[in-house]
């Protein structure tokens, strides 16, 4: 799973971070423990950022939490996904759900089970088709198409890297064959533009440990590679979000196998920017992110970075303030 391959990788380092954190400032009164490789998404439906399971070590989570722009709530759900880190979770707009989709489960064994999030409980679909089982892959809702975009991943035993593309309508999985395709890759970062209306993916790792550092848009039916004139370095484990304020998407974090970045950037449909914020979290990989559209900001949490972080910040389009 990520997290063995990101523990393996820093734990070894001996280059320094990119960039410092900022003074910490009060924390939650209460908010999910210290983890990495969790799975989060913005429900428009209740205005709060949802975040469920994740991995610290060998221990995975089944947890559901809530965020509302103040405070993290524990979720007493009653039916919920069975504990998981590196599965993928979206919005699904046209439906007014959130989707989770696959993961790593107990025994590093990779999952291929379709659940969905109605605000109060999680209810386990069961589609006539769906991706293999996997992880490490993204998801994102599709405005154009109205569906629910699945790409790339890893079995368990990282003997495969997918490089399909999946989209799901509500009621189940369809493959689709478009005419271009980024690479085989997990780790990478995957969010809806709604400025520019497509789907934006960047970086991302194979199964040989080479980082990307291409950026490619879904339209809905196929995909593009673009030639932006500047663009963030190679890595994996980042995050990305849609930022309304930057007039496109955010990214923030990741790592190259001997470095754990800690610089923003911003792609405005052509180009990517590197922010300079006054504050911003550690370097960190495999943290959660998420746009807070009830709140106009982007919320990341936690992560890993020589140990994991259970830490909450927002990106308000120029500064991180830590909550």
């Amino acid at each position: 799973m990520g997290l063995t391959r990101v523990l393996a990788c820093i734990t070894t380092v001996t280059a320094a971070l990119i960039g410092a954190p900022a003074t910490s400032a009060a924390a939650p009164m209460a908010s999910p423990s210290p983890r990495s490789d969790v799975c989060t998404a913005f429900d428009p439906v209740h205005g709060v950022v949802v975040l469920f399971g994740g991995a610290k070590d060998i221990d995975l989570f089944a947890d559901t939490w809530t965020w509302d722009g103040t405070a993290w709530t524990k979720r007493s759900p009653a039916h919920h996904p069975a504990p998981r880190a590196l599965c993928a979770m979206a919005f699904d707009a046209a439906r007014g759900l959130i989707v989770l989709f696959g993961g790593v489960g107990k025994g590093t064994r990779a999952l291929a089970d379709t659940w969905t999030w109605d605000g109060k409980d999680w209810t386990k679909r069961s589609p006539a088709h769906h991706p293999p089982a996997r992880s490490g892959m993204e998801m994102a809702y599709d405005k154009t198409d109205d569906r629910v975009v699945l790409f790339g991943g890893y079995e368990s035993d990282r003997s495969r890297v997918f490089t399909d593309t999946w989209v799901w309508d509500g009621k189940d999985w369809t493959k689709r064959s478009p005419a271009h395709h980024p690479p085989r890759r997990q780790g990478f970062a995957l969010a809806f533009d709604a400025a520019h209306r497509d789907v934006v993916m960047f970086g991302g790792v194979d199964r040989g440990g080479y980082r990307h550092d291409e950026t490619w848009t879904w339209d809905g039916k196929d995909w593009t590679e673009r030639s932006p004139g500047h663009r963030p370095a190679a890595r994996s484990d980042e995050g990305l979000a849609f930022d309304p304020a930057g007039g496109g998407v955010v990214m923030f974090g990741g790592n190259d196998g001997f470095r754990v970045f800690a610089d923003t950037w911003a792609w405005d449909g052509k180009d990517w920017t590197k922010q300079a914020p006054a504050h911003h979290p550690s370097g960190r990989a495999e943290m959660g992110m998420a746009y807070d559209a009830a709140h106009r900001e982007v919320v990341v949490f936690g992560g890993f970075r020589f140990d994991f972080l259970g830490d909450t910040w927002t990106w308000d389009g120029r500064d991180w303030t830590e909550r």
